[in-house]
């Protein structure tokens, strides 16, 4: 007997023009360039239509992810919560550069960069914003979380190595960058004091339709 079903709503922010020019962000203060804030308003489009209905509106508290909250936001009347256990890894001294310059980082000796978030803290951060997640959401069947897709990359690859259940059966995932505002979709059900989890969709951007989506960022 199912005793409880929480449905939560991975959502990646809007495009911002450092995406498109491969310049890692980590936590700076990028903000959603003109493209991202039409992808978030696609992807508020679709929160607002969605069954069950959201009911709850958490986002990272970094400002392209905050932006599109604030779209969602604006098409639902739902209150933003700033919750910075989503944040995107903290890069340190490689945050507003190119990306190519990590390879280079990466290549010395594992070492890594200057003042940056070591992925174990990051790992840590982001299991404990999800395992907090049914807390938060008492009396309430779906929430909403507007992230990043390191952050997503980062969780759903808990379920893979088994850190979180998949219910049982389930493929592992495929995990592929969502898009700029790109939608996953979980489902977890509590069961003798168990989550178990299972995925209705990964990484879905079909309501973006004639906006561009990028991988990268």
């Amino acid at each position: 007997m199912t005793d409880r079903v929480l449905h939560v709503l991975l959502l990646r922010h809007g495009v911002t023009d450092a995406n498109l020019n491969g310049i890692v962000q980590g936590q700076s203060p990028v903000p959603l360039n003109a493209e991202g804030l039409e992808q978030s308003r696609r992807l508020a489009a679709r929160i607002a239509q969605f069954k069950p209905k959201v009911q709850k509106l958490i986002s990272s508290d970094l400002v392209r992810a905050m932006q599109t909250a604030g779209q969602i936001h604006r098409a639902t009347s739902l209150a933003i919560e700033p919750d910075a256990g989503w944040r995107e890894r903290g890069m340190g001294e490689l945050e507003g550069h190119a990306a190519d310059i990590w390879s280079a980082v990466k290549a010395r000796d594992g070492m890594q960069p200057k003042g940056a978030e070591t992925p174990h803290a990051h790992h840590q951060r982001v299991l404990e914003a999800f395992l907090r997640l049914p807390t938060q959401c008492a009396g309430v069947d779906c929430v909403a979380v507007v992230t990043h897709g390191g952050t997503m990359w980062n969780l759903l690859n808990m379920f893979n190595e088994g850190l979180l259940p998949l219910k049982a059966g389930h493929p592992a995932l495929d995990l592929a960058n969502s898009p700029n505002c790109g939608l996953t979709h979980l489902i977890g059900e509590l069961s003798g004091g168990q989550w178990a989890w299972r995925v209705d969709c990964l990484n879905d951007g079909s309501h973006l339709a004639t906006v561009t989506n990028r991988d990268s960022g």
